[in-house]
């Protein structure tokens, strides 16, 4: 293999690798909402079967105490004088919140090129199946959050604001972003494609493969 080759190979595999990187800048806000979004069922659904739950804690307290021990009791008199205010503006708050993402990027990026070594590339699948699938769960969280919410005793007291971000913002908002990070990495993957095919006699078998 000449120099030249060298140097296209060594070019598209930084390339590939910056792309991936792209890619998962563009689906950390896609995960961090529906983690978000199975956070707030799971706290709405434990909220609604307190008493069921604090029943069968109650019944497995024994059992636990003879494993763990009695739990400790906290002293409140060394921390009632403990207090302060934090303020909390854009300037010193926004540098935290692109680290942040840029760091969950990082990690999804690591995570996606170790699973690709020990499994292989994923099968790929068409962009309007995966936008279907999150249309899917979007209706499947309105689902859980009306039932959870059914099961405190339904919406009375609440104005049609209270109801429509939870209900109707909230889900749109979720299959908005879920759309934009797919659409995204989809179109990586074209452009991925293009580039293993720069300079390739036989692009089949020189396919360099993508991480998602």
């Amino acid at each position: 293999m000449s120099i030249s080759e060298d140097q296209k190979v060594i070019a598209k595999v930084i390339a590939h690798f910056t792309l991936d990187y792209v890619r998962w800048t563009q689906l950390v806000p896609m995960v961090i909402g529906w983690a978000f979004a199975i956070i707030m069922v799971l706290a709405l659904l434990l909220v609604a079967f307190q008493g069921e739950i604090d029943s069968l804690l109650t019944r497995a307290e024994p059992a636990i105490e003879r494993w763990f021990g009695a739990p400790a009791e906290v002293n409140e008199a060394q921390h009632g004088d403990e207090s302060g205010t934090i303020e909390i503006t854009d300037d010193n708050i926004m540098p935290w919140i692109y680290r942040i993402w840029g760091g969950f990027a990082f990690i999804g990026w690591i995570f996606s090129m170790i699973r690709t070594k020990l499994f292989g590339p994923k099968p790929p699948k068409k962009l309007r199946k995966k936008i279907f699938h999150a249309g899917i769960a979007s209706l499947g969280f309105v689902a859980l959050l009306t039932f959870g919410t059914m099961v405190l005793g339904g919406t009375t007291g609440n104005t049609s604001f209270e109801l429509m971000v939870p209900f109707v913002l909230l889900p749109i908002l979720l299959f908005v972003v879920s759309v934009w990070g797919l659409s995204i990495s989809h179109i990586i993957t074209k452009i991925q494609g293009e580039i293993d095919k720069l300079g390739n006699s036989n692009p089949e078998k020189e396919q360099i493969k993508t991480t998602i």
